[in-house]
C-alpha cells in the first residue's frame, strides 16, 4: 500500500518539477525535531518513496491558528489533476513504520488535526496574504476534504479543465477547529508535466489529452 494507489492511470507526481528554492509558506512551525522552516517546507513537497507508509509526526504545523498557506512554482507548464495530502496518523497503525522506521518515530505530544478545507489559486506571481484568501476568488475550493486512509493520505480531485496550463499554485489549508494547530506531513501534486520552462522558451516533454 502506498500513495500510488491514489494516482490515476496516465498521471504522475509533479513534485520533482517544483522549484524548491521558490517555495514559500506562511503561519507555520516545524513539526519534526532538528529541522528548520526551510527544510521542513521542502520536506513537505518532496515526494516520499513509493513504499512510504504512515507517519506519527508531522513535517510542519500551523502556528497561531489552524491556517496554512503555500506558494509553489513549477519548472514546467503543467496540468494538475489532484492534490494528495498526508497527515500524521495515530501510533500503532498497521501501516506505520514502512519508510525506514520513520513511522515508528516517537510523536512529541498529540497528533495535530488534519486539514479539512482547501482553496487553490493558479498562476499568481507570489503568495497571497491571509486577508487575500477571503477576497480573491479561488480556482478551486473544498470545505470537506475526504477522510484519510490508513497511511494518512487524502485525495483532493481538482476541476481538471481549470488546471491545464499551470506555472504556480497557491494552496490554502485549514483545520476544522480554528484554535488548534493543523499538521501536514506531505503534499503531493498529481498531473501531467507538460512543457518544460527552459531558457525563456517552452520545450515539449509529454502531454495527455
Amino acid at each position: 500500500m502506498s500513495y500510488q494507489k491514489l494516482i490515476p492511470s496516465g498521471f504522475v507526481p509533479l513534485n520533482d518539477s517544483i522549484e524548491l528554492k521558490s517555495l514559500e509558506a506562511l503561519n507555520l512551525t516545524v513539526g519534526r525535531k532538528g529541522t528548520d522552516e526551510v527544510e521542513s517546507v521542502r520536506a513537505v513537497f518532496t515526494a516520499p518513496a513509493a513504499t512510504a507508509g504512515a507517519v506519527a509526526v508531522t513535517n510542519i504545523e500551523s502556528d497561531s491558528d489552524s491556517q496554512l498557506l503555500f506558494y509553489v512554482q513549477f519548472m514546467n507548464v503543467s496540468k494538475v489533476h489532484s492534490i494528495l495530502i498526508q497527515s500524521a496518523v495515530a501510533k500503532g497503525s498497521s501501516a506505520e513504520g514502512a519508510e525506514g522506521g520513520e513511522g515508528a518515530e516517537e510523536a512529541e505530544g498529540e497528533i495535530r488535526q488534519r486539514p479539512t478545507k482547501i482553496k487553490v489559486w493558479t498562476n499568481l506571481p507570489s503568495i497571497l496574504s491571509f486577508d487575500d484568501v477571503t477576497s480573491v476568488p479561488a480556482v478551486y475550493e473544498e470545505d470537506e476534504i475526504a477522510e484519510p486512509d490508513a497511511e494518512g493520505w487524502s485525495s483532493v480531485k481538482l476541476r481538471y479543465v481549470r488546471f491545464q496550463r499551470v506555472t504556480s499554485l497557491v494552496i490554502y489549508l485549514e483545520g476544522e477547529d480554528d484554535d488548534e494547530p493543523t499538521g501536514v506531513n506531505k503534499i503531493l501534486l498529481v498531473g501531467d508535466k507538460g512543457e518544460t520552462l527552459a531558457m525563456g522558451k517552452l520545450e515539449q516533454t509529454h502531454d495527455h489529452d
